[in-house]
């Protein structure tokens, strides 16, 4: 019979540990398999006793994890204990993603305020392309023009 469920020992990660391992991924914003085993020994060197030493594989999933779970609302210091890390990594995720160049979160660092502010750049953006006569799609249409053959 095939037994299920976790395997005898197991234990999941304490808010304390969440914790460390945000502060961790901040200090080395790893990029690659490399970086993460620094952060891995790093995490390690500073656990505190009878909590498991973690492989870096471990580490970086839980991290994934956490930034995969949507981001609480609010002032950081008004978010329960137990949903700062999960803002943290998003934080942590939006510098390494600055590091590396490459930019897939979507969500600004607006500290709690309403997106009036981003709505009025955009509806000012949109309204200078009016008085300009620029339009995105007569663009486009222009550069395909451009691309096709005499």
């Amino acid at each position: 019979m095939v037994q299920r469920g976790r395997r005898a020992g197991y234990h999941n990660y304490s808010l304390n540990e969440l914790m460390l391992l945000c502060n961790v991924v901040d200090k080395f914003k790893p990029l690659g398999r490399n970086m993460w085993e620094d952060a891995a020994l790093e995490y390690n060197s500073r656990r505190e006793r009878g909590w498991l030493q973690r492989d870096f594989d471990s580490l970086r999933r839980k991290f994934r994890n956490l930034y995969g779970k949507p981001k609480p609302t609010g002032i950081y210091s008004e978010i329960p204990p137990k949903l700062r890390p999960i803002a943290l990594a998003h934080n942590i995720q939006y510098a390494i993603e600055v590091k590396s160049g490459a930019h897939t979160s979507h969500d600004g660092f607006d500290r709690g305020q309403d997106d009036a502010h981003l709505l009025r750049d955009v509806d000012a953006v949109l309204a200078a392309n009016d008085r300009n006569g620029t339009n995105d799609d007569d663009a486009a249409e222009e550069g395909a023009a451009d691309n096709e053959d005499p």
